[in-house]
């Protein structure tokens, strides 16, 4: 392979470069690089010629050989970690929830954008209660006009969802012109209403992700989904992404009713060698209406106990499960990297806890910029130790947690900062039990 081709490669493996030293390659994941990779990389992106980039760089070296090795160890060791035979530089990767507390970002790394609140299931633990009698949906300029600043901030990612995805008529419209940017664009749907058909169509405008909803064996699935034929079509789903090649992963929320079909679910999984995203119950939306759903801290530390048993490698687990120091959630990190918008135009750091307390800005009033650098005095990341309660305020691992999930305690208790009753110690406070 001659340097213009190892260049090409290169550019289309590399989706987006930013100036806060991050990176993000064709397969979605993400990388901290160093300011020297970062000048490159961008230099290669904008000048694209191997002649080119050696004439630019010149005057940096003592000899022409000097310049030509630096540059070929260079592409390959891109070439070689991007291209997954050698990873030399994936330590470098940063999982969104573990970057570190004073991390300050140019811009959200991933934004959520709710398309529609029309659905055509009525899941119980639906964050949204997304149901038949709402038809509310964004318009396309105004989703256009979203994208596009998305891409002048350099978002990573974008997750479209509803209600249910697939409903909203310009979805193809909506995927072409993140593609068009290089955002990587995730959609995540029920599948009942997935064909071949529209399959081929959403991978041909772009989609780089479908998420496909399954919470349990068929029975209870259907019943947690109020459908007779949901799960059938779910995995009917599944079969048609990897007929033709759409890569999919699976999203299983945990409750109470189905906390026993983790095993069954990532045999699913593996079924068909894919990711299982699992997740627990936050009870927002019609989740409230469902509080009995929600899972203790026994049943986390069950489940994630479980998981690190299992030798499955495609098993994601949410950034707001905690528990245990190997799977530590970070919400006040993470509320720094995503952000919300719904279907209304506003915007919020977390999708549980949509209310109008918690709205930095809307963006049909004002820009995606501007609201961003709201964020960190927000309420749900400029809180400290200090504001909550026992024991999170004296626990010596509070910085791995950051007290638990705030949704969870505004929920259950009407206080942002009171205690997430899914950790050991903040349960048995709330029985009054010696910890």
């Amino acid at each position: 392979m001659d340097n213009e081709e190892r260049i090409k490669q290169l550019l289309s493996l590399v989706k987006i470069i930013r100036n806060d030293f991050l990176m993000i390659d064709n397969k979605g994941e993400i990388y901290k690089i160093s300011k020297t990779d970062y000048y490159l990389l961008n230099l290669i992106k904008t000048v694209k010629k191997y002649e080119k980039i050696k004439q630019i760089l010149r005057h940096k070296f003592q000899s022409e050989e000097k310049l030509e090795r630096f540059l070929d160890d260079f592409l390959d060791k891109y070439l070689e970690t991007l291209g997954g035979s050698d990873k030399s530089i994936a330590n470098q990767k940063e999982e969104i929830n573990f970057f570190e507390e004073n991390k300050v970002l140019a811009s959200p790394l991933v934004v959520s954008l709710q398309l529609l609140e029309s659905c055509n299931l009525r899941c119980r633990h639906c964050y949204t209660s997304a149901g038949n009698e709402q038809y509310r949906a964004m318009e396309l300029n105004d989703v256009q006009q979203i994208i596009e600043q998305l891409h002048d901030l350099k978002i990573f990612r974008l997750g479209l969802t509803g209600g249910e995805t697939l409903l909203y008529k310009e979805l193809n419209k909506v995927i072409e012109l993140a593609s068009k940017y290089n955002i990587i664009t995730t959609i995540t749907t029920n599948g009942i209403l997935l064909t071949e058909e529209k399959a081929l169509e959403l991978k041909e405008c772009g989609l780089n992700h479908i998420h496909i909803s399954i919470d349990g064996e068929k029975e209870i699935h259907n019943k947690i989904r109020g459908n007779k034929i949901s799960f059938d079509k779910a995995v009917k789903a599944i079969e048609i992404c990897k007929k033709i090649g759409l890569p999919v992963e699976i999203n299983y929320t945990i409750m109470k009713s189905n906390i026993n079909c983790l095993s069954k679910m990532i045999e699913l999984a593996k079924k068909y060698d894919i990711q299982i995203n699992v997740r627990r119950l936050i009870p927002t939306g019609r989740g409230r209406e469902n509080i009995k759903e929600l899972i203790g801290y026994q049943d986390c530390e069950n489940v994630l106990n479980d998981i690190q048993k299992n030798d499955y490698p495609k098993i994601k687990l949410d950034y707001c499960f905690f528990n245990t120091n190997q799977y530590r959630g970070n919400c006040k990190t993470n509320n720094k990297c995503i952000l919300t918008i719904n279907s209304y135009g506003n915007v919020y750091t977390c999708p549980y806890l949509q209310y109008n307390e918690f709205i930095i800005g809307n963006v049909k009033k004002e820009s995606l910029r501007e609201i961003y650098t709201r964020v960190e005095k927000s309420k749900l990341v400029s809180f400290d130790k200090n504001m909550l309660k026992y024991p999170c305020n004296k626990c010596e691992k509070f910085t791995q947690c950051y007290g638990g999930c705030r949704a969870n305690a505004y929920i259950l208790y009407n206080d942002l900062y009171d205690l997430d009753i899914q950790c050991k110690k903040c349960y048995k406070v709330k029985l009054n039990k010696e910890i």
